[in-house]
């Protein structure tokens, strides 16, 4: 049956499946010959949705391989969280919500720049301004801007007002409270208020998307923005992310983690890593081996916890991250799954495989791209761990002790139902209502929120085992994708994208490590 979606640029499309049905023993969805799905950073589905490509032109699917937009694009970039995608047809760019699976500016700026933060630079002719991730205009950027004053940058406010003095010989613009500035040859960073979070003694600072590369020489460190946490440049490279409580580094030529806190997590060292996810991390050596009577000398993947101790043998020559309870691995060439012990869940068959996402992982074989369902879902619900990461907050200046939040894959999960009940007396009050007999969680706006009692509780401080929520989101009876976890029989979502559903603002205070709520209008 088909279905008819209206665009803001005024031209309706309509859907169809680009799948064929092959019989095997996995659930496969095989994709129609030149389809591609685009994998970015090890994650292809986005809110629900994937980017594909037919004829070298992008449209939307779903994970199921229904075509939500049609191939029109000629191009289509994410922002760095997945929320916006700028999209382009011919020479004209425009802004694609994939939370709300619509359209949120017309396809007519000449160029749109990357986000940085909430804002992206925009031009259109000679008029340029910055777009913020509601697809709003705006002449310049809200907050402190870097302006010259006689050889020095200053920073000043949005009614040209100095608030930082001029002292810099190089100022960035501040992002999430924080801006890279330069003096003479060496780099820091400065907070909204001037001070200095961290020393002016880098060659170079560059920004990423959980915090800050500091280079010295050629020697490699990273400052996490969220935790605070330094690590001086004497690596040769460094992770950009604490995955599962552990940060890769390379020192020399060999492999190690550090912990949450900096300090090395066990005696050990690798040819080659992958990230700790679900407890475990793909780690390599050099090994001479036999493959088809041919003696070759490679990598072999095995498998470590947390404590340094290999619990699956080397015998892989390839592998990812451990994700919805499998990981796909090369073995002779091609590559099937495994689960955490190591049983080989789907055999080694495929030319490649990518994680799961959402219940979905990528194959690719004799050049057809497919989707393969996750053969451990619906027989058991796949459990993560999510690491405790108390969070204080301010709700319009108002400072909240500190609320049970889990931190899973770089992203703060907060409560529901604490959101709404800090929300209950603000203009962006909201309520909550469970409809069973749908499996759907509806919200509706303006409405006043009836506590439980379970809200504003403090967590114990221990890491839980949570599920991916399956259940189904809908804001003033519209459904919404907000990635979401459920944890001990109450749901968690991440708070910028929730926000942005819902009307209110988020920020973060990085001075003072607080994530502002802005409820009142």
């Amino acid at each position: 049956m088909k279905k008819v979606f209206v665009l803001l640029f005024s031209i309706v499309f309509y859907t169809s499946i680009f799948t064929v049905s092959a019989s095997s023993k996995e659930d496969i969805i095989w994709l129609e010959d030149g389809v591609r799905i685009y994998n970015m950073n090890d994650k292809f589905i986005f809110n629900g949705l994937m980017i594909f490509g037919k004829n070298g032109m992008k449209g939307f699917m779903d994970k199921e391989g229904n075509v939500i937009i049609e191939p029109i694009f000629r191009d289509i970039k994410l922002d760095a969280n997945g929320e916006v995608c700028v999209v382009s047809i011919g020479q004209k760019n425009g802004l694609y919500s994939l939370g709300k699976r619509r359209q949120i500016t017309g396809i007519k700026y000449d160029s749109i720049g990357n986000f940085e933060g909430d804002y992206a630079k925009f031009r259109i002719g000679d008029r340029e301004g910055f777009l913020n991730t509601d697809g709003k205009e705006f002449v310049s950027r809200l907050g402190l801007k870097p302006l010259m004053k006689n050889g020095k940058y200053a920073y000043v406010d949005e009614k040209g007002r100095i608030q930082i003095k001029p002292e810099y010989d190089l100022a960035e613009n501040f992002i999430d409270g924080l801006a890279i500035v330069s003096k003479g040859y060496k780099q820091g960073i400065i907070d909204s208020k001037g001070k200095i979070v961290l020393p002016l003694k880098y060659d170079y600072i560059s920004r990423k998307a959980n915090g800050f590369e500091l280079r010295n020489g050629n020697l490699r460190g990273f400052f996490f923005r969220d935790s605070g946490l330094v690590i001086e440049p004497r690596y040769n490279a460094t992770g950009t992310k604490i995955s599962d409580g552990m940060l890769w580094v390379l020192e020399g030529d060999k492999y190690s983690f550090l912990n949450s806190s900096g300090k090395q997590a066990f005696a050990g060292e690798y040819s080659m890593i992958k990230d700790f996810s679900d407890g475990l991390a793909g780690v390599a050596k050099l090994s001479i081996y036999d493959f088809e009577g041919v003696t070759v000398n490679g990598y072999k993947y095995g498998f470590i916890d947390k404590t340094g101790k290999l619990v699956i043998e080397y015998r892989y020559e390839d592998c990812s991250v451990f994700s919805e309870g499998l990981n796909p691995i090369m073995q002779n060439l091609s590559y099937g799954f495994i689960d955490k012990t190591g049983k080989i869940i789907i055999p080694a068959k495929y030319d490649w495989a990518s994680s799961f996402s959402d219940g979905m992982a990528l194959l690719y074989e004799d050049g057809r791209n497919g989707l393969l369902r996750n053969p451990l879902i619906n027989k058991e619900r796949i459990k993560v761990e999510l690491m405790s990461s108390p969070q204080k907050i301010s709700v319009d200046d108002n400072i909240i002790d500190e609320l049970e939040v889990y931190l899973y894959k770089g992203r703060n999960y907060f409560k529901l139902r604490d959101i709404a009940k800090l929300a209950r007396s603000t203009d962006s009050k909201f309520s909550v209502d469970w409809i069973e007999e749908k499996a759907l969680i509806s919200i509706k706006k303006g409405e006043d929120y009836k506590e439980l009692g379970t809200e504003l509780k403090a967590g114990d401080g221990k890491n839980k085992q949570g599920i991916h929520s399956s259940f189904e989101v809908e804001v003033d009876g519209k459904k919404v994708f907000l990635d979401a976890y459920n944890i001990e029989g109450q749901t968690y979502y991440q708070i910028r994208p929730l926000g942005r559903a819902l009307g209110f603002g988020v920020d973060w205070d990085a001075s003072r490590r607080i994530v502002k709520i802005k409820m009142e209008k």
